[in-house]
C-alpha cells in the first residue's frame, strides 16, 4: 500500500500536471524520462521554500515549464527530509 504523504504528493502532481497548458504538459512527460537524473540535481537545491516559491512563479509567468518541474521535485525532497 503507498503511504498517505506519498498518494497525497501524487495526486498534487497529477493535479498540477493537468492545470499546465499544452507545453507544460510536454516538458512534464520529457523530465519524467529523465526522472534520475534530474532527481540527483533536485536533491539538495541550496534554496529556501520562499526563494523556491519566487522561482516557480517566475518561471511560470516565463513559460519555462522545466525549472516549474524541478523546483517542485526539489520542495518534494526537502519536505521529505
Amino acid at each position: 500500500m503507498i503511504e498517505k504523504n506519498v498518494e497525497e504528493k501524487m495526486s498534487e502532481l497529477i493535479r498540477i500536471f493537468y492545470e499546465l497548458p499544452e507545453e507544460g504538459q510536454y516538458t512534464f512527460r520529457v523530465a519524467m524520462k529523465s526522472f534520475p537524473v534530474i532527481a540527483k540535481i533536485c536533491a539538495d537545491p541550496g534554496m529556501t521554500r520562499e526563494e523556491m516559491e519566487e522561482m516557480i512563479e517566475r518561471a511560470k509567468r516565463e513559460g519555462d515549464y522545466m525549472i516549474v518541474f524541478m523546483i517542485c521535485l526539489a520542495r518534494f525532497y526537502l519536505e521529505g527530509k
